[in-house]
């Protein structure tokens, strides 16, 4: 019913949470951390006050980071999980080059040395370029995350206003029109000439 908001100010609504007959409302202090400010028992009235400014603090957050998703919206990240096992696999094979080296001191063989130390550059660039991927993947996972969450509440407020309207009245004045060419059947009538 009440979908988390993420921290934009302090003071703000976090999250809304009905259990045990009561409503236990979530707030973020100055810091982004969030405390319980607030129970209320479960009625009409509370849940009308709560709905209003669970909807008021969706929209102020919207309204708030709308530059921001438009920004990462254009960006078009979309982070890509073979891209990042590779990256995963490239840093593992990066630590066993530098690591190689001193496998042959400790083994004591010349060849492994001689090997390892040109290992140990590879794998130190390896490591360094697989790192700097690695960054890049979490940082279009966060921006990811942050579309699908933007994208989340604007359904959720969309979705609770288009509930909150009242029904058309239907009047009795207002006939529905039929078309001419066919009857009520929907079967094609002739012209009489």
């Amino acid at each position: 019913m009440f979908k988390e908001i993420p921290y934009f100010k302090g003071g703000k609504l976090k999250q809304i949470i009905p259990m045990e007959g009561k409503y236990f409302v979530y707030r973020y202090n100055g810091n982004g951390s969030k405390i319980v400010t607030t129970s209320c028992s479960i009625n009409e009235y509370n849940k009308n006050m709560l709905q209003e400014e669970y909807l008021k603090t969706i929209e102020e957050y919207l309204d708030f980071n709308k530059r921001q998703y438009l920004l990462y919206k254009n960006k078009n990240v979309r982070p890509n999980k073979k891209f990042y096992t590779r990256n995963k696999l490239l840093k593992l094979l990066g630590i066993l080059g530098i690591v190689a080296p001193f496998g042959g001191i400790i083994i004591k063989s010349s060849l492994l040395l001689y090997i390892g130390i040109g290992t140990l550059i590879l794998g130190s660039c390896a490591l360094v370029k697989s790192s700097n991927n690695l960054k890049k993947y979490n940082r279009e996972k966060s921006f990811a995350k942050y579309i699908e969450q933007y994208e989340m509440l604007q359904f959720e407020l969309s979705y609770n206003k288009a509930m909150k309207r009242k029904p058309v009245s239907k009047s009795s004045t207002i006939k529905p029109t039929i078309n001419p060419v066919y009857d009520i059947n929907l079967q094609k009538v002739r012209k009489k000439n």
